[in-house]
């Protein structure tokens, strides 16, 4: 069964000051905002068209088996079982289409950062739902400084927040991005090369740690900054983000060499 969505609540008097300085609209279809709408930043029309990424997936890939039980998958299907994954089990919260690919463009390109304070909450209400081991740190993927200078702050670690308070865990930054990357969301996926090892541990990892990130295409950005957590001595990763995107199979470099 899909959870509704969790919005942590503007007092009253702020919103309506806000409704006579600046009327909100919904960042999806520009209509007026209604009331349950703020925050979130989307319509009661848009609200209604969210999909949220099924619960009843292989824990590894995500992905829907070949029927669909109803109760939580416990194991890796056949193609993850084949292959070492380097995170213990991936949630996703959204499917990455409209109108959550505005919600997500808005936070990333729109300097609309405080999406991320309600929309993490909506994120960690998820994760928390979840059967899942305490966490030691929760760690953001991290973006290159000159990407992090240009829009002005991380939105990975400003999602990360309101789950490191849900969890009661430590919000750590363990992981660097010392070069530069094509932002992988923006290529077709022809034109996606290997991702590599883009990442590296500025110190040892607890063992038990919650990944987070805004979008999912491939998962070799995860992939990569998950292995560089389990070569620093994280037993168990689990791979969060906001959205995913739909129908895109996970890519050949999303394994985990333990060499």
């Amino acid at each position: 069964m899909t959870r509704s969505v969790y919005v942590r609540r503007r007092p009253r008097v702020t919103d309506a000051w806000l409704d006579r300085l600046l009327p909100a609209s919904c960042v999806s279809c520009g209509s007026r905002l209604d009331d349950a709408g703020r925050g979130l930043e989307l319509c009661r029309r848009c609200r209604g068209r969210l999909v949220a990424w099924p619960t009843t997936v292989c824990p590894g890939c995500g992905e829907p088996g070949p029927r669909d039980t109803g109760a939580l998958c416990a194991e890796l299907c056949a193609r993850c079982r084949a292959r070492p994954l380097p995170w213990s089990r991936l949630i996703c919260g959204w499917r990455y289409q409209e109108p959550m690919d505005a919600v997500v463009k808005a936070l990333k390109f729109g300097r609309q950062d405080y999406l991320a304070s309600y929309w993490g909450d909506a994120l960690a209400y998820r994760v928390v739902g979840a059967a899942l081991p305490s966490f030691d740190a929760v760690v953001p993927i991290p973006l290159h400084w000159r990407r992090r200078m240009s829009r002005g702050y991380n939105q990975a670690a400003l999602l990360a927040e309101p789950l490191a308070r849900a969890c009661d865990a430590p919000l750590r930054s363990l992981l660097a991005r010392p070069r530069a990357t094509t932002q992988r969301s923006l290529l077709p996926a022809a034109a996606r090369q290997p991702l590599g090892e883009a990442f590296r541990a500025r110190q040892r990892s607890p063992t038990t740690v919650a990944l987070v990130d805004d979008v999912m295409t491939s998962g070799a950005t995860l992939a990569s900054a998950a292995r560089a957590l389990r070569h620093a001595g994280a037993r168990e990763v689990v791979a969060v983000t906001l959205a995913r995107t739909p129908d895109t199979p996970l890519a050949a470099d999303v394994v985990y060499d333990c060499k």
